[in-house]
């Protein structure tokens, strides 16, 4: 049973892992777009398009880190009681193959 559960958790580990990667290459891909974008327009109104954007992005960023944040929780708990039914259930299993039928 340990054994599954450390694959489950190496497993978990991996996927966040690669979440995590993929979201930074995201914000990448958006930094450089912008940035484009600035180099083909330079003007006032860009400007302060931009800076309204950045303020725009960082939130967005917040609530995406704190939706990753919770979705970690979440499966941590749910591995959690996973590990607690397991342990119910061979713990019936050992009960009822000790009972004298």
């Amino acid at each position: 049973m340990k054994k599954k559960n450390n694959e489950k958790d190496l497993n978990a580990g991996v996927s966040l892992e690669r979440t995590d990667r993929e979201f930074e290459i995201f914000k990448s891909r958006v930094a450089n777009a912008v940035l484009g974008y600035m180099e083909a327009h330079s003007d006032q109104d860009l400007v302060e398009c931009l800076e309204r954007s950045s303020l725009f992005l960082s939130n967005i960023s917040t609530q995406v880190k704190k939706v990753f944040d919770n979705q970690k929780q979440a499966f941590i708990d749910q591995n959690d009681l996973f590990d607690i039914g397991n342990d119910l259930f061979s713990t019936c299993q050992q009960n009822a193959s000790t009972t004298v039928h």
